[in-house]
Formats: C-alpha cells, sequence, structure tokens
C-alpha cells in the first residue's frame, strides 16, 4: 500500500527542506506533496517535486527572520519577535484555509510552526525537530519569562502529536521525542568524496542573508581562491559538488553544514551567529577540535584570517562522530502509516 503524505517544512534556512527531501526520498511507501516557502520552496522547485499550491501564497520566516541579524548577530528585539509570530499565524490561517487535511494519510511537519497553531486536523501528525526548547540570550530581560510561555505552549502542542522525533547534534535522553540519531542531508561517504579536492575555500552563507557580511571578509583574500554559495544573492539549488571539491569549508553553524563537514571528514572555519542559540550550541560540539575553527564574525574582523586557513589546511580534521539514525526515522514512520 502506498500512502499520501503531506511534508511542510521549515523555511528557516535550508537544513530543514534538505533533510527532508532526502529522508523522503527514502520514503518508497508514500505520494509526498510538500509545503514551505522562501528558498526552500525554491529548492524543491529545482527538483521537480509535488508542490502545494498554498506554499505560493505563503511568507518565507527565514526572510522576515534574517533581517533580525546586523553583522551576523541576532539583534531581535520584542517588537521583532512579534512581528515573527504574526506571519506564523498569518500563515497557520492559509494552510488551515487551503489545505485539505483529510484526503492524506500524514502529516509530516519539520519544524513548521504555523501547524501548531492549527488543532483540527484529524490525520496521523509526525513533529521533526533539532532542538527541544528556545533559550534566552544572556542579558535580553523580555526572553525568559516569553521563552518560558513560548515553551510550555510548544510542549502542550507538539505533546499531541502521534510520533515525535529529536534529530539534533546533542543528544537526548528525554521523554518527549525518539531519538534514532541525525538526519543527514544525503548519502556521505567521506573516502570517496576526498577523492578530487581542489585549491579553493568554499564559504556556505546558508539559506539566509543572515551571515551575508562574511562573504566580504573572502571577498578581499589574495592567497586563496574562494566561492560563495548561499544566501539570497548566491544562492544554489545544488552546491554539493562544490561543497565536496572544496579543500576547507567556511560556513555557519546551521545543523545541516556542521553534519557536512562532520561526516565528509573536511576541515572548517565556523561562524556561528551570535545569539542564536542553536548556532551556538552546535558549535560547541567543534571548539578545540583538530582541523577546526570557530569564530564570531566580528572576532574574525580583528585577525589575519590567511593565518587562520593556513594552520586549519595543515591539520588533520579530528569532526565529532554522529550516529546516523535515517533508517530508524522512516521505520517509525512507517509504522505511524501503519496505525502502530
Amino acid at each position: 500500500m502506498r500512502y499520501k503524505v503531506l511534508f511542510l517544512s521549515s523555511s528557516v534556512g535550508l537544513g530543514h527542506i534538505v533533510r527532508d527531501v532526502y529522508l523522503a526520498g527514502k520514503m518508497d511507501f508514500a505520494d509526498i506533496e510538500w509545503v514551505t516557502s522562501g528558498n526552500a520552496l525554491r529548492y524543491i522547485e529545482a527538483r521537480d517535486l509535488k508542490i502545494h499550491p498554498v506554499s505560493y501564497e505563503l511568507r518565507s520566516l527565514g526572510r522576515l527572520v534574517s533581517g533580525f541579524f546586523r553583522d551576523a548577530e541576532l539583534r531581535m528585539g520584542f517588537r521583532d519577535a512579534y512581528k515573527a509570530y504574526k506571519v506564523i499565524k498569518s500563515n497557520s490561517v492559509k494552510v488551515y484555509e487551503e489545505v485539505d487535511f483529510e484526503i492524506y494519510d500524514a502529516i509530516i511537519s519539520d519544524e513548521f510552526w504555523e501547524l501548531l497553531f492549527i488543532d483540527c486536523i484529524h490525520v496521523k501528525k509526525i513533529f521533526i525537530t533539532d532542538f527541544t526548547k528556545f533559550k534566552p540570550r544572556y542579558g535580553v530581560l523580555w526572553e525568559p519569562i516569553s521563552y518560558w510561555f513560548l515553551n510550555r505552549g510548544w510542549r502542550s502542542r507538539v505533546i499531541k502529536y502521534d510520533k515525535r522525533i529529536y534529530v539534533g547534534l546533542h543528544e537526548y535522553s528525554g521523554d518527549l521525542y525518539d531519538y534514532h540519531g541525525v538526519l543527514p542531508s544525503r548519502e556521505i561517504d567521506s573516502a570517496k568524496n576526498a577523492e578530487d579536492v581542489d585549491e579553493y575555500i568554499l564559504v556556505n552563507l546558508g539559506g539566509t542573508d543572515a551571515g551575508a557580511s562574511i562573504q566580504t571578509l573572502f571577498n578581499q583574500l589574495k592567497e586563496y581562491s574562494a566561492i560563495i554559495v548561499g544566501g539570497e544573492t548566491s544562492f544554489d539549488p545544488d552546491p554539493w559538488e562544490k561543497i565536496i571539491r572544496a579543500s576547507l569549508i567556511v560556513c555557519l553553524a546551521g545543523y545541516s553544514s556542521l553534519l557536512e563537514v562532520a561526516l565528509l571528514n573536511k576541515p572548517a572555519i565556523i561562524v556561528p551567529l551570535r545569539g542564536h542559540f542553536e548556532h551556538e550550541d552546535n558549535a560547541r560540539i567543534f571548539r578545540g577540535r583538530r582541523g577546526y575553527r570557530v569564530y564570531y564574525y566580528r572576532d574574525l574582523l580583528s585577525l589575519n584570517l590567511s593565518n587562520i586557513i593556513e594552520d586549519v589546511l595543515m591539520e588533520e580534521p579530528n569532526p565529532p562522530r554522529f550516529r546516523i539514525g535515517t533508517q530508524y526515522i522512516v521505520e517509525s514512520i512507517k509504522k505511524v502509516l501503519e496505525g502502530g
């Protein structure tokens, strides 16, 4: 039996959609239709996947949130957070009005927050996430109490889902989510992908313009050739060949970017977005490891970038090791569809 599944993927960055498309490719028991927006929508358009028309009516949360960053640092105020809430709420109304959920056997949401505002869905629901709670920034007075209510509301809604799957880079031992391991963006063979390496640096800005200022540092490099991918202006729907052939990766501390450098055994300079709690947590795993350097953008402004690159290239990378959970996640989803 083939099941009909609606897959709703976050528009914040590209990490969600790339792992979701990879996961969907493993679900040979399902016909999948997609809902997303922004650059994530551009990504699935390039793959000629089936897209629900409501996707073209949604505002991109990723494009909105990228405006809250300046010089690769989160500057979000309370009004900005409220603006994001209003966009999510508006999107949820459009999804509710335009999507007939009852024609699907299951709904899969990868941090598609809009879906948490819709209560009257009477089909199987699966929630995927790579973090388990919002964390306030140090010294930002309005965030601790706001995030306490936000996390409480999130838990009260997501607990109603038939299956909740955590795929983060950190181990999880709680009782709310199933944890099988990480969910990469593709099959990765580090030995095979290391065969042909060119002498260029790949600067991967991710799926938004939040870290766009980083590219100015590498545009000025004379000793090394740099290729820029990501963001709005350098969007590439499939930069994989450029990634695997690069001698060194410069990237933000997004989930999929860090998984790629670790699984490919690539040396990397990692630039977390300051104040972005997920980036801060992800980057911490790589700090102090051979073949990796972690710097904030503002720190790089006062450092000799060429010397950093030279030092990193001389080291044999020692990336963190992750348990791959793809097949377990596929089997878990299938059991939900089968009524288990």
